[in-house]
């Protein structure tokens, strides 16, 4: 049995908070497809752009949207708030500075993930 460890983590996680929308947030190396509930951010959020725009902005802010595949896990609250609740999580500590700097509307409950 191979029980050595990797210098990398295989994931990212946080938790996203808005109203009363939580949203649990993996970020996995690869190519900026995002799932949210097992569905794409498109029919989840039934063709509503906007959501979507809010799902990537804190990928964008941090210029990692091509970087990282996102899988959410969202509960409770309305469309507006889990949207703005998966919009809440980074995808790194190093990126902090930077998300701390956005527009302060969007500002996040949680200002970064984790590694796993």
């Amino acid at each position: 049995m191979d029980t050595t460890r990797t210098d990398r983590a295989a994931y990212f996680y946080g938790t996203g908070r808005r109203k009363s929308a939580v949203a649990r947030v993996r970020l996995y190396p690869g190519n900026g497809q995002i799932i949210i509930n097992s569905k794409s951010v498109e029919d989840y959020f039934g063709g509503r752009t906007i959501y979507g725009q809010m799902v990537q902005q804190a990928l964008q802010i941090t210029e990692n949207l091509s970087k990282y595949n996102v899988t959410v896990k969202v509960l409770g609250g309305g469309t507006t708030g889990q949207a703005g609740a998966c919009a809440m999580v980074s995808p790194a500590p190093s990126y902090r500075p930077t998300r701390a700097s956005a527009p302060p509307s969007r500002r996040p409950a949680c200002s970064h993930a984790t590694p796993a």
